[in-house]
């Protein structure tokens, strides 16, 4: 079966073949053929930017990114191709291979100049002081060696505001520490076997070693909380994020799970007593549009603007009042799907100071 198969395609692909004359040899074939390199180097890009953007693109955006691709494809072509193709290649192979040395040389000294906390999960000022070991992730960050003013408490959407606030507020010692929600009480279980801080009694641990000896610091003037909050449905059932889709990551619950979670958040806003504590809601996550994101976070917003009626030392901020419009977000504030660049967070942190009562 194959061997004619085989047989029939060399007849079709020969060199005096229809398919030959008349399709390949056509001029949008051969357009096409001149520009395959830089379609290549085109397409794959774009259309990963668009996932950043939009998690399930629609057929029309992704037509949109196609069709770009072939415009650029066809610019690269005549304004770096052709242009080359007339010169002497080892000067200019020599040039671009001189800038991508100069480019790389550049981009280490800029990462090897910024400032270890922009990067670091720990630092040893904060390990000095708060030698806990977690099972797997630990954020643990101290702005300088004093008891700390200001503490920053929660999962890694809690750390990505340090240096903000590090470089907002330079007279506070500020300690960025954890790597779990804040719920006092909820148990995420995970296979046995699973070494991670924020599952099975690991979690209990980790809570219980800050609320022990780190939340009653008699120094601490503030307190900011913040996390990657889980999603909620009108009814109170924990959905995914992404897809909307019923899910169910913690216990116990009681009532509804989002009724179970705000006990649980409260239970820790419990601990820190009078202090002023500022809660951050979360920070867009590219591949959902802002309309959708504002649905996924509604239900826990309510939940949260009345338990802050409840306590009149929280209050409430919002990053998506900063970094969205109505339709768009500024992505460039983000240094993955969903976590703060140093630029994002010094945006975020400066509107959340100014907001500060």
């Amino acid at each position: 079966m194959l061997l004619p198969v085989c047989g029939a395609a060399l007849i079709i692909l020969s060199p005096g073949a229809p398919v030959n004359t008349w399709v390949l040899s056509s001029r949008a074939a051969v357009w096409v053929g001149l520009i395959s390199y830089p379609l290549y180097l085109w397409h794959w890009p774009l259309l990963s930017l668009l996932r950043n953007f939009e998690r399930a693109p629609s057929s029309l955006a992704i037509g949109a990114v196609v069709a770009g691709s072939f415009v650029l494809a066809e610019a690269t072509r005549r304004l770096v191709e052709q242009p080359l193709s007339t010169m002497r290649l080892a000067p200019v192979a020599a040039g671009l291979a001189a800038c991508m040395v100069a480019t790389v040389v550049l981009v280490a000294a800029t990462f090897a100049s910024a400032p270890v906390e922009a990067r670091a999960l720990v630092n040893a000022a904060c390990m000095t002081r708060y030698p806990y070991r977690a099972p797997s992730l630990w954020f643990c960050s101290l702005s300088r060696d004093a008891d700390p003013t200001l503490l920053l408490l929660g999962d890694s959407h809690a750390n990505q505001l340090y240096g903000g606030l590090v470089r907002a507020l330079p007279a506070e010692a500020i300690l960025s520490i954890g790597a779990c929600l804040p719920t006092i009480g909820l148990v995420f279980p995970a296979p046995k076997s699973t070494a991670s801080t924020c599952t099975n009694e690991h979690f209990a641990e980790q809570s219980g070693y800050l609320n022990s000896h780190v939340v009653g610091t008699p120094t601490l003037k503030r307190v900011v909380v913040s996390a990657m909050w889980p999603a909620f449905d009108a009814a109170g059932n924990e959905i995914d994020y992404w897809s909307g889709r019923v899910v169910s990551r913690f216990g116990p619950v009681d009532g509804t799970p989002l009724q179970s979670f705000v006990s649980a958040l409260e239970r820790q806003l419990g601990h820190f007593g009078s202090l002023p504590v500022t809660l951050v809601l979360d920070t867009p996550r590219r591949g959902v549009s802002v309309e959708v994101q504002r649905q996924r976070q509604a239900a826990l917003r309510k939940a949260i603007v009345d338990l802050a009626a409840r306590h009149p030392n929280m209050s409430l901020f919002d990053p998506m009042q900063v970094m969205c419009s109505p339709s768009w977000c500024r992505w460039n504030l983000l240094r993955d799907a969903n976590h703060l660049s140093l630029q994002g967070s010094i945006a975020v942190v400066d509107a959340m100071v100014k907001q500060a009562p």
